[in-house]
Formats: C-alpha cells, sequence, structure tokens
C-alpha cells in the first residue's frame, strides 16, 4: 500500500464480496508439534481439486454448510489417529470445547477404543483456559490474513474462492 506521507488513514485491498466459510481444525500437542489440517468445504460433495496447494498430509471433506458436524468430527479423530498413533496403550489427552458433535455417541466410542481421552472445557470458557487461542491460532489467523492479503494484491480485481484456500491455509500453516 503506498500514500503520502503523514496520512492518518490508509487504505487497503480487501476481497469485493463475502466469501464462503472453511472450517479448518488443527490439533497441536505440549510440545509444539502439529498435525495437519482437515479442512471442511460448503458444498454437498467434496472434489479433490479444494485442495491443491494444502499443507502436506492434510485431509479435506465437506458438509452442506462448511462447519463441523458428528460425521466430520468422527473423520478428524480417524485423521488425528492416523497422525498420533495413539492406542489405548498409549493414550492421548485432548483437549476440546464444549460443541456438540465433540461429545457425540460416536466421537466418545471412536476416542475410548483408540486411547484418547476427551476432556471438555465448561460452555463458554475456553477463549480463558485454552492457551492455544494466544499461542497458535493468533499467530495463524495472522500469518493467513498476510497469505490472504498478498494474494489478492497479487490478483488485482479478482475474488478469493474455495479453491484458493487450501494454499492459503498452507502457506498460513507453515509459517504459524
Amino acid at each position: 500500500v503506498v500514500t503520502e506521507q503523514g496520512k492518518k488513514q490508509v487504505g487497503s485491498v480487501t476481497s469485493a464480496e463475502r466469501g464462503e466459510l472453511v472450517t479448518v481444525v488443527c490439533a497441536v500437542n505440549a510440545a509444539g508439534n502439529a498435525t495437519p489440517p482437515m479442512l471442511i468445504f460448503p458444498r454437498v460433495k467434496f472434489k479433490d481439486c479444494f485442495m491443491i496447494g494444502a499443507p502436506p498430509g492434510a485431509k479435506g471433506t465437506s458438509t452442506r454448510t462448511g462447519w463441523m458436524n458428528e460425521d466430520t468430527w468422527a473423520e478428524f479423530l480417524d485423521h488425528l489417529i492416523q497422525h498420533t498413533n495413539c492406542t489405548p496403550d498409549r493414550p492421548m489427552l485432548l483437549i476440546l470445547d464444549n460443541l456438540k458433535a465433540h461429545i457425540s455417541l460416536k466421537a466418545v466410542e471412536i476416542a475410548k477404543s483408540n486411547g484418547i481421552v476427551l476432556l471438555t472445557l465448561p460452555p463458554h470458557t475456553s477463549h480463558h483456559m485454552q492457551p492455544l487461542d494466544v499461542t497458535v491460532y493468533g499467530p495463524f489467523k495472522t500469518q493467513y490474513s498476510r497469505a490472504l492479503d498478498g494474494w489478492m494484491r497479487s490478483n488485482p480485481g479478482k475474488t478469493v474462492s474455495i479453491y484458493q484456500i487450501a494454499g492459503l491455509v498452507n502457506e498460513a500453516f507453515m509459517s504459524a
């Protein structure tokens, strides 16, 4: 962004349209290692082309709204198990908010049979009780915003679509 010296308000490039929601699900351990993210796209049917440029090992799926539901949470648990190799003999603790999908019977059964101990935080407290909001997700959001700004500057007049999201997430995920 170029402007006159001393100007107090400076404009920036923004997307012309309000986009669609794509949910990014991540898991990080106490040592700072992260599993590849899972992206949930707002479509009835998932297409592999949504994941072009995604982080290595990332998983893609879709729901009608792009929000997490019981089925996509079960998919993420399977993805997590695959990347962590947790078993009943090598259990892991997974700290979650109280989203209804997280505490479904299907999720609890998958977790129990694979050595995942689920710990849910009380409602409306995760922002106070999760240091990941500051140490991991905050930097990720900052890096994602930078990647998005860079894309918009490189593609003037174009609107970001869900086909660019995986690549932008990759750029942010690797930096954060």
